[in-house]
């Protein structure tokens, strides 16, 4: 089996806690920014322990109602193994700590901590310490 890891981006499930969860946070967010720096950003990826150079094209996370999420990232990677574009997808769950921040945890183990500004959704990964931002766009936009 295939283990792709893009560390900003391999976002899975957590458990929300009872009441936390917030309706204000549901909405779809455009992938903005990887560590301040505008899209297209290229960056070193690990898939079955090789190291590609990929470039982020584009990005998107969907929060809804009932606290689940789902994500979609597309790459364009070009290496001697692979060239082409890749798209990335997960899912889970994730819980509202606070009004306006969020956790996250993936398959692999892990973590996330999320802050919400007016429509600007920030992630930054606990022990690697990138950061990703989004902004929410309306459905009609998407």
């Amino acid at each position: 089996m295939r283990r792709i890891v893009v560390t900003a981006f391999a976002l899975t499930v957590l458990v929300p806690c009872g009441d936390a969860f917030s309706q204000s946070v549901s909405g779809f967010y455009r992938l903005v920014s990887i560590d301040g720096n505008p899209l297209p950003y290229s960056q070193t990826i690990t898939v079955d322990e090789v190291s590609l150079e990929g470039t982020m094209i584009a990005g998107s996370i969907t929060l809804n109602e009932n606290g689940t999420f789902s994500m979609s990232n597309e790459m364009e990677i070009v290496s001697d193994v692979f060239t082409g574009e890749q798209t990335l997808t997960a899912s889970g769950t994730f819980t509202l700590v606070e009004p306006a921040t969020l956790q996250l945890t993936n398959e692999f183990g892990d973590q996330f901590a999320g802050t919400l500004d007016g429509d600007r959704l920030t992630l930054i990964e606990i022990e690697g310490g990138t950061r990703t931002t989004f902004v929410r766009e309306s459905y009609d936009d998407v």
